[in-house]
């Protein structure tokens, strides 16, 4: 077996992310070899399905998969069997919709191309630079915006957590970890590998009381590591892999 892992022009780990993978794996005896986006999607590279492993951004995972004739996972945003959790608002919608300012503010972020642009809040006109150069047909994924003291994000594999972290910020504002728990158990078939992101908020006229609700959920694949160690994430991507090549 060979775990296939992305480099940039430099032949050095295309991220962090990259080189933690690669840590993992060497240390867990694989094989891994170096690979370029570009030679990747222009077909250069060989690998097996059933036996080898490709690690790297989204667009590369999403080429490998294309050759390999797999279907690509969907975005998963908010599942439906968690949506009470969400705390607010949510719907599907389109750029030119966003662009007549109707609706202001609202969060935004691609629905089914991930990264094609970063998620953010549109407030006036000049928010929607950041997304001129596409169609007025672009799918996107809407929320009503809400007030997010602390982001946290929890892996899960098998459905079981196996690590967490605050990613962005008031570290001291932890999330209930029954409701975390919670949405894990009431997940209805879920991926076999997720982050599960929670946001945490300070109910109006208290400094004790907290809020736990759902951000949205990513697929295994998609995720950069935050707090697992680098044999862990290998793990994690390993059945990230395996879970969608089957």
């Amino acid at each position: 077996m060979t775990v296939y892992i992305e480099a940039d022009e430099n032949n050095e780990f295309f991220n962090k992310n990259c080189y933690d993978a690669w840590k993992g794996f060497s240390l867990r005896g694989f094989q891994t070899e170096k690979y370029l986006y570009s030679n990747l999607n222009n077909g250069l590279i060989t690998f097996n399905k059933e036996e080898d492993i490709v690690v790297g951004t989204i667009r590369s995972v999403k080429s490998a998969l294309n050759q390999l004739r797999i279907q690509l996972p969907e975005n998963i945003d908010i599942p439906l069997s968690l949506s009470s959790y969400c705390k607010r608002k949510y719907w599907k919608t389109t750029l030119g919709e966003i662009r007549n300012l109707k609706n202001i503010p609202v969060f935004i972020k691609p629905l089914n191309i991930q990264k094609a642009f970063t998620g953010h809040i549109v407030s006036n006109f000049k928010d929607l630079l950041k997304t001129a150069k596409f169609d007025d047909d672009f799918e996107l994924f809407a929320q009503e915006p809400i007030n997010i003291e602390s982001e946290w994000r929890f892996y899960i594999k098998n459905n079981e957590i196996i690590g967490g972290s605050c990613y962005n910020g008031d570290i001291f504002l932890y999330p209930n970890q029954f409701v975390v728990k919670d949405m894990v158990n009431g997940y209805v078939n879920p991926p076999i590998t997720y982050g599960l992101d929670v946001g945490v908020r300070v109910k109006e006229n208290s400094i004790y009381s907290i809020e736990t609700f759902l951000i949205e959920v990513n697929n295994g694949f998609a995720l950069g590591n935050y707090c697992l160690s680098p044999i862990e994430y290998s793990k994690f991507l390993e059945e990230s892999w395996k879970g969608m090549i089957k």
